[in-house]
């Protein structure tokens, strides 16, 4: 995981330089998106999550036929479970390897992410406070876009794998404030994963290579 961290980062600052050079940068947005098969791990139980829903946006830069990076991707899901709901913000950059080139009308790609991710469970006990907590995201995915070169933009719909999850046990995410029993506190400071596939229609302005 770490190496993938260096190599991410390593190609932020390249795209950085690409851009100078004459990369061409970009802003897209995924307002319409969709999320299902999802699980959660929170409480020390496993859950099932109900379909929810996604949007997100990024900045980024095109670097050549088979490259782009997005410097900035950031993705808000809802999800709920039960009378229970987890909403998920992520904070990474994300690669995408593909056809980006040629003269074929659509261009398939893969797609690559690791960054931070936010959690906020709100639990359908009420004697249980909110869950609040920074810790890893990464996320990986496809997608195929329809470039339209004469309006400088793409239309397209991607697929992604996302997954969030605490940076160790024992990270204390409870405000001191709340006098829980000893086990409901044992079982908050466990540690929490949310894992969930997405689905939906993204639109890039700008980095449209010409044909």
């Amino acid at each position: 995981m770490k190496f993938i961290a260096q190599i991410l980062v390593l190609l932020c600052f390249t795209s950085l330089a690409s851009a100078e050079e004459g990369g061409r940068p970009y802003v897209s947005i995924r307002p319409l998106g969709f999320t299902f098969s999802a699980d959660t791990e929170v409480l020390e139980q496993n859950q099932d999550i109900n379909r929810g829903w996604a949007v997100g946006g990024s900045i980024g830069a095109s670097l050549n036929d088979y490259f782009k990076i997005d410097l900035l991707a950031i993705d808000y899901a809802e999800n709920k479970y039960g009378g229970s709901e987890v909403d998920t913000l992520t904070i990474m950059p994300v690669l995408k390897v593909g056809l980006f080139g040629g003269d074929f009308a659509l261009k398939p790609y893969a797609t690559l992410g690791l960054g931070a991710s936010h959690v906020n469970f709100q639990f359908e006990d009420t004697q249980i406070p909110d869950l609040d907590g920074w810790g890893l995201g990464w996320q990986v995915g496809a997608g195929v876009d329809y470039p339209i070169p004469s309006r400088n933009l793409a239309i397209g719909v991607f697929y992604r794998y996302s997954s969030s999850v605490s940076l160790s046990e024992d990270w204390d995410p409870v405000v001191s404030d709340y006098a829980l029993p000893t086990e409901i506190r044992n079982k908050m400071e466990a540690g929490w994963e949310v894992n969930y596939h997405s689905i939906g229609i993204e639109i890039r302005f700008g980095g449209v290579l010409n044909p």
